[in-house]
């Protein structure tokens, strides 16, 4: 479980599992430990499990990267527009593993934020039809190049 955690975060960057986490607050004497720690909850790992994981930002170390890990930042931007659209009557089936490049899924994301305030508002999306353009082969070989 560890090895997965620390999957989860960047370079610099120092991750536990709840378990050590627990652990480290119980044997250290220290009232202010645990406002070194943010808690990210529900991420989701190998096998469609999710955790909760600690990352550890320090108190002003200079070698300790203590910004949020990109790529849990994005999956819990992600996993947060997704509830919204649900709650909107706009639920997305996506699940595991995604044909779609990172850039790609960072732009639909930001698309759907966008619509977001729309799609939530009943007298807005009245008649609404939305087409999505076809893709070739051709352009989606030439896109993943």
């Amino acid at each position: 479980m560890a090895a997965r955690v620390m999957g989860l975060v960047d370079r610099g960057q120092i991750a536990f599992t709840e378990d050590a986490y627990r652990q480290i607050i119980d044997l250290i004497d220290d009232p202010n430990l645990s406002d070194r720690f943010i808690l990210f909850k529900d991420i989701r790992i190998k096998h469609n499990i999710k955790v909760n994981f600690y990352q550890y930002i320090g108190e002003g170390e200079p070698f300790i990267n203590s910004s949020p890990p990109q790529d849990t930042a994005l999956l819990t931007r992600f996993s947060t527009v997704m509830e919204e659209l649900a709650k909107s009557g706009f639920p997305l089936n996506i699940r595991g593993e995604s044909p779609m490049s990172g850039k790609d899924a960072l732009e639909l994301m930001t698309v759907l934020e966008q619509l977001l305030p729309v799609m939530s508002n009943p007298a807005l999306i009245k008649g609404l039809q939305i087409t999505l353009p076809k893709r070739d082969a051709e352009q989606e070989t030439n896109e993943e190049k």
